[in-house]
């Protein structure tokens, strides 16, 4: 069988794309003990894999369960165990069988692509030949996924071919850092390919300290975000509005990704078209208002995995 993969390994969440399968997952590793080897209440399966006979739990699983969480925003995250880790487990859930082939499309954040992206494809390699399936691999900057989810239906076929003939600026905001690409006729712009070291943590950051001046209550980022999400946080039993807090924390990034992005496309007016993608795109939608020809993409927080997905396609085409 010859399958499509769009994987999307981000600092805070991996994504997953496939005909069959939409999800994601915490990009989070941790320490496998003998002793954690029961389901969740409710029959939830424990998220395992296996390196060379040694276990780690992924996401949820890691985050309830483990006694130390491996995550790194270094240089040497993608050579690191946790990354592989992360990247078994994304193939793991994709189904696939000894002599399957896969067309697999993942990314890298800008900064790192062009040093790094010989590494990752032969990463991948070695991790496809280790469950003994064939994989056709190609690695583009991240942000090149939400044009790809604009540019290609979900058959790889083109479906807009106006994005081909000008010039696009893409932002793609993440957990820990903001991506930049800009493509003049489907060529990237090597001057105008970058990252900000800016995204939803940083907000996050802020609004933690914030939470824990107002009422002492000390949250880690993932319940962070969840208040965040629903506007209130619950401090010995009483739910209270944090709203204002949020809307300043999410304002305050908004200038921040706005003032590095005007440094490298300045007014913007020579862009045709610029495409806002990635989870925080969705959280900072009413902030985002610098560019008045910018528009947030179709689901933001899987535009980068779906985008691979359609590539992935186009190569089995």
């Amino acid at each position: 069988m010859k399958y499509a993969i769009g994987i999307d390994i981000g600092y805070g969440n991996t994504k997953l794309v496939t005909a069959a399968n939409w999800s994601s997952f915490s990009s989070l590793v941790g320490n496998f003990e003998e002793g954690i080897n029961i389901p969740d209440f409710g029959g939830r399966p424990l998220e395992v894999v296996d390196l060379g006979g040694e276990k780690y739990l992924i996401g949820e699983t890691a985050r309830k369960h483990s006694t130390r969480i491996y995550s790194s925003r270094d240089r040497g995250w993608i050579a690191s165990k946790a990354y592989r880790a992360l990247l078994k487990f994304a193939l793991q859930k994709c189904n696939l069988k000894e002599g399957d082939t896969a067309a697999i499309t993942t990314g890298l954040p800008a900064a790192y692509f062009r040093t790094d992206k010989e590494l990752l494809a032969a990463l991948i390699a070695e991790v496809a030949e280790e469950a003994r399936i064939t994989a056709k691999v190609s690695i583009l900057p991240q942000p090149m996924g939400a044009f790809f989810a604009q540019f290609f239906d979900e058959k790889g076929h083109v479906l807009d071919e106006r994005l081909a003939s000008g010039r696009v600026g893409i932002l793609d905001i993440g957990y820990y850092t903001t991506d930049l690409v800009t493509l003049d006729h489907l060529d990237i712009v090597d001057k105008q390919l970058g990252s900000i070291e800016s995204g939803v943590s940083t907000a996050l950051e802020a609004i933690k300290r914030d939470l824990y001046d107002a009422w002492q209550v000390n949250l880690d980022l993932h319940r962070t975000e969840e208040a965040l999400r629903k506007g209130k946080v619950t401090v010995f039993g009483e739910e209270r509005d944090i709203t204002s807090i949020r809307n300043q924390r999410l304002k305050e990034l908004a200038g921040e990704i706005e003032s590095q992005a005007r440094t490298i496309w300045g007014n913007a007016a020579d862009l045709g078209r610029i495409l806002l993608a990635g989870g925080g795109a969705a959280l900072l939608s009413e902030h985002l208002s610098f560019y008045r020809h910018a528009k947030i993409v179709r689901d933001p927080a899987y535009a980068i995995a779906n985008g691979f997905f359609r590539h992935a396609i186009r190569k089995c085409i």
